[in-house]
């Protein structure tokens, strides 16, 4: 038999690191057994459902290098089987017409367990010209077990499920019924989803064996945490994984952050995808909640900024400046390219980057703070453009003995033109070498920057 599992998001929204996790562990579960991985969109629900959201999962995804088998499938597409489905249920008395009204139902509320008044008329019996609901008809008094690759034996009594609704009065499907057909269409074999949808299993087994299909293999796996180990909430503002993109983080960082939330492998902590597909296995997924952490997402991208080679990640960094309508001089891209460790060395994302290399490319002046740090200096820099335009061949070395030799020419310390050059070349007092932002920008930009001071 060969596995194939899918990833069946619900497009209201963006790719979040729950969905991107759940869609990642099943990809690797198919994967590690040579099978496929397919994705399908929920989008019975076209009032709550936007191509924006699709593109952004299916961009997602691809940013993570989760890569799916065969074209993506619709769930609106096969509404008709849905209902046919739910039809051939009732004709079986699997399942029954409900033609309680909202006002009725709100009666129910707070008295147990809902029972209708139609569950037991037979379908010939049950045919008004009146909106219904489908319910599925429980049996009553089984004992249900699912042998879960994650959660190990679970048990829950049929007593305790209701008669979930199967097709809403508007005659759309539900989830409940729309999911189940479509995996036994698409002949997906195993079902990797969140634990939140444990009870909705149970009752989901009754239509497998209802229509006589093969139950699936399900693994439950656990919710993901705020960092203050609570339910993840709308409050907690979470970023969605193309929001991650924006910041600068890299994906190969976060699919290695998603890999290690309730996962392992020998403990380690640097693990890709490729490596993974060859050791995952869906039984070592802890049944605890795994917990955001922010820090362990900040350790992972800072580890791949500096092992990524340094031509893709200038190609990303020049990539994310063009995204925010910011140019590099051409001459000062080639310097910053030869000098660019400087840099990654400070940084934890690629926004970190151009924030710390803003004032190569977006310089507007001296701060009136910066300002007053170095006006007292400012005749020692004045005297230095002279001998700085005398240089001839402009790097690291002659720029540091012209400056040297100017310093103990007129027996002054090197923090009395060091600190004001700094300031006034990057209206910032914390870079790297001043000699090297001094190479990166280039003579000509240096000498006018000098001699152009503007106070803002």
């Amino acid at each position: 038999m060969k596995v194939k599992t899918r990833f069946a998001p619900s497009p209201s929204g963006g790719l979040h690191i729950g969905g991107a996790r759940t869609a990642l562990f099943n990809y690797l579960y198919a994967k590690s057994k040579k099978g496929d991985f397919l994705v399908r969109i929920e989008d019975t629900d076209v009032s709550r459902s936007s191509q924006k959201s699709i593109d952004s999962i299916v961009e997602g995804l691809n940013w993570l290098k989760i890569k799916f088998d065969s074209k993506i499938s619709f769930q609106r597409n096969n509404v008709d089987n849905h209902l046919d489905f739910a039809e051939s249920l009732i004709s079986k008395g699997f399942a029954y017409r409900c033609y309680h009204t909202n006002e009725e139902l709100q009666t129910f509320k707070g008295r147990g367990k809902f029972v209708s008044k139609w569950r037991e008329i037979s379908p010939r019996n049950n045919k008004l010209k009146q909106p219904f609901t489908v319910r599925l008809k429980i049996p009553q008094n089984e004992n249900l077990l699912i042998n879960d690759l994650v959660q190990g034996n679970v048990k829950v009594k049929s007593s305790e499920l209701d008669d979930c609704i199967l097709v809403r009065s508007d005659k759309k499907p539900t989830f409940m019924l729309a999911s189940v057909v479509d995996d036994i269409n698409m002949g997906i074999t195993h079902i990797i989803r969140g634990d939140d949808h444990l009870t909705n299993t149970f009752r989901q087994l009754f239509l497998y064996k209802f229509s006589q299909q093969r139950i699936p293999i399900f693994a439950h796996i656990p919710l993901i945490l705020n960092e203050d180990g609570k339910k993840l909430s709308k409050r907690d503002k979470i970023p969605s994984i193309l929001d991650l993109k924006k910041e600068g983080y890299l994906n190969d960082a976060i699919s290695n952050y998603l890999l290690r939330l309730g996962w392992s492998y020998e403990n380690r902590e640097i693990l890709n995808i490729k490596e993974s597909v060859k050791v995952f296995d869906i039984k070592s997924v802890g049944k605890s909640p795994a917990k955001l952490d922010k820090s362990k997402i900040n350790f992972l991208n800072e580890y791949y900024l500096k092992k990524t080679p340094k031509n893709i990640i200038f190609d990303l960094y020049r990539n994310l400046l063009k995204d925010s309508e910011r140019k590099i001089l051409k001459e000062l891209e080639s310097n910053l390219f030869e000098n660019f460790e400087q840099f990654l060395d400070r940084a934890t994302t690629l926004k970190d980057l151009i924030i710390k290399t803003n004032y190569l490319f977006a310089f507007n002046g001296l701060s009136k703070e910066n300002w007053s740090l170095i006006e007292s200096q400012i005749n020692y820099t004045n005297d230095l453009v002279a001998e700085l335009k005398l240089i001839d061949k402009w790097r690291k070395d002659t720029i540091e003995k012209t400056i040297k030799a100017y310093v103990n020419k007129n027996n002054i310390k090197f923090f009395d033109v060091g600190m004001p050059l700094r300031i006034l070349l990057t209206n910032n007092n914390e870079t790297p070498s001043v000699f090297l932002i001094m190479v990166i920008l280039g003579k000509k930009e240096v000498i006018r920057r000098l001699e152009n001071v503007i106070i803002k």
